[in-house]
């Protein structure tokens, strides 16, 4: 009886910290989100960069046999 109350609470616990987490992880990935957002309004030009890097490497990837 005591043991399925001790596991229950560390289980209680565990859930409580884990959306804790998430919570935290969730607002830091806005935050890295907007800040990028700014930083591709204010250069453009090294978005278009960075995708036509990224589109030469998965177009290469994709063609390689």
């Amino acid at each position: 009886m005591f043991a399925k109350n001790d596991v229950k609470d560390r289980v209680d616990s565990v859930r409580d910290s884990a959306k804790g987490s998430a919570c935290e992880v969730r607002a830091s990935l806005k935050d890295a989100a907007d800040q990028s957002c700014s930083y591709i309004k204010d250069n453009p030009w090294a978005g278009v960069g960075a995708g036509a890097v990224v589109g030469l490497v998965i177009g290469f990837l994709l063609g390689k046999k």
